[in-house]
């Protein structure tokens, strides 16, 4: 469903985005029936492996897209609302302090109700096809890659940016949308 969303396939979706599980190893069915269990106290001890892993190597780009409101909870203490850009304040192991923009989005395996709404897949395909181009373009583009390592902003990473939110002139080229 994913890489549907993506508007690509699972070999470009895997090689645009890196991913990892919060869990070791798959926790079981839940009891209730409905979907996979998730023991909440074992994912929370994980949260500072994994952004060490993930961020901790000196990544250019400190975005971080959470599938599902428990895995995202784990993250972002607080409820948010879904595909919302939120500033997550990390210090590496080696004592670097770095920002990585954080958003939280519905788990795609269907098994949320949200899943059952038109609107609700539109506007997942729409930010999903969006994160793809930004990354297509960020895996080409030397410069912005430099320029996203050195901007923050109070707003957060744009939904949908224009051509004028990358340094490289991508105007001249044409749009990647």
């Amino acid at each position: 469903r994913l890489a549907g969303l993506c508007g690509t396939n699972m070999t470009e979706m895997k090689a645009l985005f890196q991913r990892t599980n919060l869990l070791e190893e798959w926790p079981g069915r839940d009891p209730s029936g409905e979907g996979d269990s998730f023991p909440r106290y074992l994912a929370e001890k994980r949260v500072p492996d994994v952004l060490e892993n993930v961020f901790g190597q000196g990544m250019c780009l400190q975005r971080m897209i959470l599938l599902g409101r428990r895995v995202g909870t784990c993250f972002i203490q607080s409820r948010v609302d879904w595909f919302a850009w939120h500033l997550l304040k990390w210090k590496t192991k080696k004592g670097h302090s770095t920002d990585i923009w954080t958003c939280i989005v519905p788990h795609p395996s269907g098994t949320a109700r949200w899943w059952n709404e038109e609107e609700n897949l539109r506007k997942a395909e729409s930010f999903w096809r969006d994160q793809t181009d930004i990354a297509r373009h960020f895996s080409k583009c030397f410069e912005c890659v430099r320029y996203d390592e050195d901007s923050t902003t109070l707003e957060g990473p744009p939904l949908r940016p224009e051509a004028k939110d990358f340094p490289c002139g991508i105007e001249k080229r044409g749009a990647l949308w």
